[in-house]
């Protein structure tokens, strides 16, 4: 019994008694597309018989094979903000099945080679790089191992900045805290109250106020960048309850 496969033959010559007799054969495909195939049998008697139908499948070949190198990005971390002139360290891992041939950096079109990993397994590698240019970066890092497998992580943003102010508060430069008294204590009317509050600014503190109810009292006392305390003394004479705040400026406004 021959088998005849999109035109191809192939040949089943195991000898078949007769009677009702299964005849089988196997073939692998490679290349995917339909394919027809039908049989044709011959006896010993010089008899031929064709199947009446002929029969179709497909075979469909996977794009998503199995990937023996892994890469993904770890530094600087995504969507973040750096002066002019600092120097990065751009870092990643790769996890392959072969050692590594090289790996590289690719920043807005430019790429930096690294070649420090050269074994199979998970390692991580790195370059540093300086930015003088200010604007947006876009990043990612390619790997290659000796199999010819390759791999390319995702990408991460990042921004230079001509002037930059690392924010110490929430998107601020200048960070305060109001320390004593305690919210909600009570009180002695008449009592000298010591009113004490911390600040942190990049810049130099101009002035600082206290404000207890309508009245606006300034300090002027230990002013300079970094952490720094202030305080007034305040006397209250009148027993009701006060609402008091702090407002503080730097030299950048």
């Amino acid at each position: 019994c021959n088998f005849t496969i999109n035109n191809t033959v192939y040949s089943n010559t195991t000898d078949l008694a007769n009677g009702s007799e299964i005849s089988t054969l196997n073939v692998t495909f490679i290349d995917g597309g339909e394919y027809f195939w039908n049989t044709t049998c011959a006896d010993t008697n010089n008899n031929v018989s064709f199947t009446p139908d002929t029969w179709n499948f497909t075979i469909v070949v996977s794009e998503l094979t199995p990937s023996s190198i892994n890469v993904t990005i770890l530094t600087p971390a995504n969507n973040t903000d750096w002066a002019n002139t600092t120097m990065l360290n751009f870092t990643g891992s790769v996890d392959t099945a072969y050692p590594v041939d090289h790996c590289n950096f690719t920043i807005n079109y430019t790429e930096y080679q690294n070649t420090s990993v050269t074994g199979n397994g998970t390692q991580t590698f790195g370059t540093n790089v300086t930015f003088i240019e200010a604007g947006v970066y876009w990043w990612n890092s390619t790997c290659l191992d000796d199999n010819n497998n390759q791999s390319t992580s995702g990408s991460f943003n990042f921004t230079i900045n001509e002037t930059y102010i690392p924010p110490i508060g929430p998107n601020s430069s200048i960070n305060l805290s109001q320390d004593f008294p305690l919210n909600d204590s009570y009180w002695v009317n008449g009592t000298r109250m010591e009113f004490n509050w911390s600040v942190n600014s990049t810049y130099d503190i101009v002035d600082c106020n206290l404000t207890i109810e309508a009245d606006v009292y300034q300090n002027t006392t230990n002013l300079g960048n970094g952490s720094t305390a202030g305080g007034l003394n305040v006397t209250l004479f009148w027993e009701r309850t006060y609402i008091w705040k702090v407002m503080c400026a730097d030299s950048n406004g």
